[in-house]
């Protein structure tokens, strides 16, 4: 709470999403290693319990007949933390009701303006989704859309329903409710299109990003197979640039890789992209060699 309170105070926009998802997530960490404060109680997590609190309050905004789905329940375990955490139960319900409705392999996609940070932000689901490179394919038609993506998250829920979220910036709000029609509609496009976005050039842009690159650090790839017990964590460190979200999350795919958690956060002109992945049988990397190459197959992406 201090260093929060602390960065609030720097100045406008210090204190973005990206700094507070990440230090929610070391927050939750911690608490998972404390035990209770009250010693006559079970030695769990109050962080864990508040979770499944929160579980509980989606499950009774759900009709009847819902909640004597098996499939809700199944999803609503699988719901991010995230997610639960920024969203009120009776919107987390109506969000799965519709993920519901999804027939066979299809997407559907929502997208809202928020003012309080004048942003915008985009949810897709995808029925059976994992495996078709739809992170990098609906990150790419929104960057081919002149947005620039501030934060991205995508889950692999249950029975392989992909639920992903975008937050973008430079979003007009000359008739917001038909721009964010028309960005949707072409995220759905994007599902299942392998012709790769094209990106419009702004005016200037090239020299800047080229001008950050004098002074920037080096980049860097991080891959963990300790911090996940299923998936393989790749963390990758740069500078931001126009579709690099959409080359990273591409590669990760043309590379047999199936991305089941990504978090991704942009403060000014640095990324931190954090991918959970598996091979395509569900299992962790476990060859060297492979993680060599992963690691420098990446890299060429990040100098090319």
């Amino acid at each position: 709470m201090l260093t929060c309170a602390d960065l609030a105070a720097v100045g406008p926009g210090v204190f973005n999403d990206w700094k507070l998802e990440v230090l929610d997530t070391l927050y939750r960490r911690a608490a998972r290693l404390l035990p209770a404060v009250d010693p006559s109680q079970p030695q769990h997590s109050t962080t864990e319990a508040k979770f499944e609190d929160l579980r509980k309050r989606v499950l009774r905004q759900l009709p009847e007949p819902q909640r004597n789905d098996p499939w809700f329940p199944r999803q609503v375990a699988a719901l991010p933390e995230g997610y639960l955490t920024h969203r009120n139960p009776v919107e987390a319900a109506k969000l799965l009701g519709r993920l519901r409705e999804l027939a066979p392999r299809a997407a559907e996609v929502w997208g809202a303006y928020r003012e309080e940070t004048q942003t915008a932000e985009f949810l897709a689901g995808v029925e059976h989704g994992v495996g078709r490179g739809l992170f990098s394919s609906l990150a790419g038609a929104l960057t081919s859309q002149g947005l620039e993506i501030l934060a991205a998250h995508t889950k692999a829920m249950a029975d392989d329903l992909l639920l992903l979220r975008y937050v973008v910036a430079r979003f007009q709000l000359e008739e917001k409710e038909e721009r964010i029609e028309t960005i949707c509609a072409k995220m759905r496009e994007a599902v299942d299109c392998h012709a790769p976005p094209r990106f419009p050039k702004v005016w200037g842009q090239q020299q800047s990003e080229a001008a950050a690159l004098l002074g920037a650090p080096p980049n860097e790839v991080r891959i963990d197979n300790r911090a996940s017990d299923r998936s393989t964590v790749i963390e990758i460190f740069t500078l931001d640039r126009t579709g690099l979200l959409y080359q990273l999350a591409r590669k990760l795919h043309d590379l047999g890789l199936i991305i089941r958690y990504a978090k991704i956060g942009t403060s000014l002109d640095q990324v931190v992209d954090v991918f959970y992945v598996t091979e395509f049988s569900g299992r962790k990397i476990a060859n060297a060699k492979r993680l060599d190459a992963i690691r420098g197959q990446l890299l060429e992406v990040l100098e090319r």
